[in-house]
């Protein structure tokens, strides 16, 4: 999960799925858990994923959030995807799938891509409140074209290369 932090005394957080084929967005408020992230999985993003074909062929890479790790949620995304994730712990727990790379968090493209990209792009139209902030983003978002879509993929591959290239250790460095 990507959470956005935002400058105002209220709050709400989003979780977002980037793919080739678009990016799923989901707003809630309150602190995540294993339970709330496993029910925003699936009654949500689940049910869009299978609808748009974002299942059989297609990973589920998550980042190492301790509510992302729970035996319950590592339960339902098994029954998903199977061992195509890619996650912090998932490899013990389901035998199969890969582990997340410690030394790479920007090999995310929410990490490295879609969150950066939010914050220049919405912050910009300097929202009054979380209302106009939600509206701006859910504009940005459906104005991320299939050619950006394509580039960001093609720099994922770029980077999943240097992580192999460096045997899973820094490689930022090399990259940029």
């Amino acid at each position: 999960m990507c959470r956005l932090p935002f400058l105002f005394t209220q709050k709400v957080s989003a979780w977002a799925a980037i793919s080739v084929k678009g990016v799923y967005l989901q707003f809630f408020e309150g602190t995540v858990t294993g339970e709330s992230y496993k029910e925003l999985l699936e009654n949500n993003f689940f049910p869009y994923a299978k609808k748009r074909g974002l299942v059989n062929r297609f990973y589920f890479m998550q980042d190492g959030a301790t509510p992302h790790r729970t035996r319950d949620v590592f339960e339902s995304i098994h029954k998903v995807y199977g061992n195509r994730v890619i996650g912090l712990g998932y490899p013990k727990f389901a035998y199969g799938g890969l582990e997340w790379p410690p030394y790479s968090p920007d090999s995310n493209p929410c990490k490295f891509f879609l969150w950066g990209y939010l914050k220049d792009k919405c912050y910009a139209k300097q929202p009054k409140n979380i209302e106009e902030l939600e509206n701006s983003i859910r504009k940005c978002i459906r104005n991320i074209s299939v050619v950006m879509l394509h580039n960001v993929f093609q720099s994922f591959r770029k980077r999943l290369q240097f992580c192999v290239d460096s045997d899973g250790q820094h490689f930022e460095n090399i990259y940029h």
